[in-house]
């Protein structure tokens, strides 16, 4: 068999159907290898009471929330669940988020509002 290198991968999956976020994380060396799973809950989901456009996206997206929902933050995580930015809401139902200097690629975006969260994915170009 072959060298294990000294390796540590952690992984976010989003179950789609219940919801659910579990965070997966894998550590090998050593000659050894463990596994770790930490359930992260049920994400509350505001349902499609947001809107987020242009998608897919170069500079700038917009966030809109239906039914009067104030936007207190927003988080967005690249592919592998690392937190790539933060920003605070404005408390109202509609921001505009610069994504610019972002890679191109695929994203999640999680809002908080005052009814709830939301976890919608963008395309950066």
């Amino acid at each position: 068999m072959g060298k294990v290198l000294d390796a540590q991968f952690d992984y976010s999956i989003l179950n789609a159907a219940t919801n659910d976020l579990t965070n997966l994380g894998a550590i090998a060396g050593n000659g050894s290898f463990g596994v770790t799973t930490t359930d992260i809950g049920n994400q509350q989901s505001t349902g499609e009471n947001l809107v987020i456009y242009p998608n897919p996206a170069k500079e700038k997206v917009t966030l809109q929330t239906q039914g009067g929902e104030s936007l207190a933050s927003i988080s967005i995580s690249d592919f592998s669940g690392r937190i790539v930015e933060t920003i605070e809401g404005n408390g109202e139902n509609t921001q505009t988020v610069n994504i610019a200097k972002l890679n191109p690629g695929t994203y999640f975006v999680k809002t908080i509002t005052d009814k709830g969260s939301s976890i919608r994915k963008i395309i950066k170009q």
